[in-house]
């Protein structure tokens, strides 16, 4: 099941992780990630991908069997980006491959003066 509105607000160049649990959307139990690739993109209002993180460079399951991962922005991700509006998407690849959209929402990226 696709989890929607995952809306953040951060500042350029921070540092942040982002979780997320996911279930699955035919028992509607918690999705099993074990065996799992995970790919995670932000994109810009131009429909470029600005940001794109995956299962050992940068995203990590830490709970397979909890449907539970995280995404690991660091400072240069995101520090030469403009403020604004971005989207963002988490895919899974499961053992058997099938490829399912498992999160999306908006990213409100604020401008760093520092």
């Amino acid at each position: 099941m696709t989890t929607t509105a995952q809306n953040v607000t951060m500042w350029a160049g921070d540092t942040i992780v982002l979780e997320f649990a996911i279930t699955d959307s035919a028992t509607d139990a918690d999705k099993n990630l074990s065996g799992s690739s995970i790919r995670w993109v932000m994109v810009g209002y131009t429909g470029i991908v600005v940001v794109d993180k995956s299962t050992g460079d940068g995203v990590t399951i830490t709970n397979a069997v909890g449907g539970v991962f995280q995404v690991a922005l660091e400072p240069a991700d995101t520090e030469e980006l403009p403020g604004g509006v971005y989207t963002h998407e988490a895919e899974v690849t499961d053992s058997l491959g099938n490829i399912s959209t498992v999160a999306t929402g908006e990213i409100m990226l604020k401008a760093s003066y520092a």
